[in-house]
């Protein structure tokens, strides 16, 4: 595996990465170059602690469940599914919101516009 990685780094201008030890390994492990390693970082990242109730008094959900979903939205994710059940679970516990964070993945919207979008609207 070692003489396939050296020979696709060989092959490549830049290696891009997700991760910091994506990048130690193959600097340390495989000689690759560091200047021909992008990271690209990727997932959820550290922030710093804060209190919960703050936010939640901030945005006015200190007596609200929030249930939420994020990143780059498509059929993929199921969101309908949820606002289709959305009108039973607020049946059964009226404090509870649905929030939906993030934008349509960009290749669907090159695909349809913002169809799903407007698709999600109208489940609600």
């Amino acid at each position: 595996m070692r003489e396939q990685v050296k020979a696709l780094s060989e092959a490549c201008s830049c290696i891009s990465v997700m991760t910091p030890s994506s990048a130690n390994i193959l600097i340390n492990d495989y000689n690759i170059a560091a200047d021909k390693i992008n990271m690209i970082p990727h997932g959820t990242h550290l922030t710093p602690v804060v209190d919960k109730n703050q936010i939640r008094l901030r945005y006015k959900l200190s007596n609200r469940i929030v249930l939420s979903t994020f990143g780059l939205l498509g059929p993929g994710k199921n969101i309908e599914t949820t606002l289709e059940a959305l009108p039973a679970i607020i049946a059964r516990a009226p404090n509870v919101m649905f929030l939906i964070f993030g934008i349509t993945h960009p290749s669907l919207v090159l695909q349809e516009g913002e169809r799903y979008r407007n698709i999600l609207s109208l489940t609600l």
